[in-house]
């Protein structure tokens, strides 16, 4: 589990609802929107994404086990707000890597200082 845990409950209430749209502007954000496997409402949160070939990364600085993982998961996708960009990503695979490969270096030592290993791989659909 990150360090950043403990701050779960204040950026769900307090920071992602007012920051989230700010965020999906700035470089290595995006906005992740899905549905609730239960209620079937339309969630958007901000995350921190980075790009590992084709693929799209999302750091869990919460970990696997919370909803939007399990959300993203069951619906076998999701949509990426980059910028201007929406992006339909599918394959939600869960990755734990210590090493943190499949991130660009520089990023590396602050995600290992808060505690980040966990991420989830989403790759484009393409579109036709």
């Amino acid at each position: 589990m990150s360090r950043v845990s403990r701050l779960r409950s204040l950026t769900v209430r307090g920071f992602n609802p007012i920051s989230g749209h700010v965020l999906a502007w700035l470089p290595g954000f995006a906005l992740l929107s899905y549905r609730g496997r239960s209620s079937g409402r339309r969630y958007e949160i901000p995350v921190k994404v980075f790009r590992h070939g084709r693929d799209h990364v999302v750091a869990q600085m919460y970990g696997p086990a919370t909803q939007g993982v399990k959300n993203v998961k069951a619906a076998g996708g999701a949509e990426l707000r980059i910028r201007r960009r929406r992006i339909r990503v599918a394959d939600p695979y869960v990755v734990e890597d210590p090493g943190r490969a499949l991130l660009p270096r520089y990023v590396r030592p602050m995600m290992a200082a808060l505690g980040v290993d966990t991420f989830v791989t989403l790759t484009p659909v393409d579109s036709k």
